[in-house]
């Protein structure tokens, strides 16, 4: 899911529970870009800002896609949104990066990034390679049967911590295993 939303609509905090507020207001009287709780990097929207849609309250993330075009032959073991809809329903909101690789050997990676005092949120770095095109179907299955539970666990493992543990506020890494 991209950070950008669309100018067309306005909508209040009753519309995470369905009702859209026509008049551009946020919760209590203020406009919804005061409200940090609407910025995928929990902060303040810019007052000439996109507005925040409905999807966007519901799903607080944001996922940054970086993707290079791919030579003939080769092909990438998932798709951004196969990702993104694991961790929509995991119930992960974190801001991620996905990186996907034109060249062959680099698999899948994760990294949890803790909060720090240049970037005050927690987030979540992914590095894709790409694959052979005849390997790519068996590592798709592989990628969406076995890899991407096991990230999932691994991600929802460590936001499971208290925020002020000592294990969530270090950087981890987690290795996927496309081949064999």
């Amino acid at each position: 899911m991209a950070c950008r939303k669309p100018r067309s609509m306005w909508v209040s905090r009753a519309a995470a529970i369905g009702d859209l507020a026509p008049h551009g207001r946020g919760g209590l009287g203020r406009p919804l870009w005061s409200d940090p709780a609407f910025d995928c990097r929990n902060r303040p929207l810019p007052r000439a800002g996109p507005i925040a849609t409905l999807a966007s309250i519901v799903f607080r993330s944001c996922m940054h896609v970086q993707k290079a075009k791919l030579p003939k032959g080769l092909s990438y073991p998932v798709q951004t949104g196969v990702i993104a809809a694991a961790l929509q329903d995991a119930g992960v909101t974190l801001d991620c990066t996905v990186n996907y690789y034109n060249h062959l050997g680099t698999g899948f990676a994760a990294w949890f990034w803790p909060a720090n005092p240049d970037v005050q949120h927690e987030r979540l770095y992914l590095t894709i390679g790409a694959v052979r095109a005849e390997e790519a179907a068996a590592l798709r299955q592989r990628m969406s049967e076995t890899v991407l539970p096991e990230f999932i666990a691994w991600v929802r493992g460590l936001l499971s911590l208290p925020a002020n543990s000592p294990i969530r506020r270090e950087q981890h890494e987690f290795h996927g295993r496309l081949f064999g």
